[in-house]
């Protein structure tokens, strides 16, 4: 029982004899947790920028209309090919088509747009009746055109910089009888 002792009294002089001369290392603190900043509030001025420039297509005033843009802004239509570019190219080759070409057209949000600072997207509906003449001489078919769409619109300095338009060509087309 001696002989037990004895080894186990050595092992411990052993280990002790092995502390090191340097002093233990503080203890790692955790890295701070990095938590993203939250998104900007809603832009209460460009929700109502929207709102008064869909108020502009519906009172059929194109040039009032096409003031919303910045003379930059790029204006997609997945319907149109190459997007339009500058404010004066974006009402002519635009808006101003679709006004003749649909006089009494209404176009309306549908519920609430999705807002994330300067950023808007929301659906809508466009509908009216085809008695004016489109683009490139297309005469019109009065037939009644019911379109529902997204648009996906990016404000910069209180204008419209990028509008986004997403809808169904096919069912404008056959809408219109082409």
């Amino acid at each position: 029982m001696i002989g037990r002792v004895a080894i186990l009294a050595i092992a411990a002089l052993a280990l002790t004899a092995c502390k090191p001369d340097v002093e233990p290392a503080a203890p790692v603190k955790p890295a701070p947790t990095v938590v993203a900043a939250p998104p900007p509030p809603p832009s209460p001025a460009s929700k109502q920028l929207v709102a008064d420039y869909i108020a502009a297509w519906n009172a059929h005033d194109a040039q009032q209309a096409g003031s919303f843009f910045r003379d930059d802004a790029v204006y997609a239509d997945a319907t149109m090919g190459a997007p339009k570019r500058g404010r004066e190219d974006i009402t002519d080759s635009v808006i101003k088509i679709f006004m003749n070409a649909v006089p009494n057209s209404q176009w309306e949000m549908r519920g609430e747009p999705i807002v994330d600072g300067d950023n808007i997207a929301f659906e809508w509906t466009f509908s009216g009746t085809n008695t004016g003449s489109w683009a490139f001489g297309v005469a019109a078919t009065n037939q009644k055109l019911n379109l529902q769409g997204v648009s996906f619109i990016r404000i910069k300095d209180g204008k419209i910089a990028y509008e986004g338009n997403y809808y169904d060509g096919l069912t404008m087309n056959k809408q219109m009888g082409w």
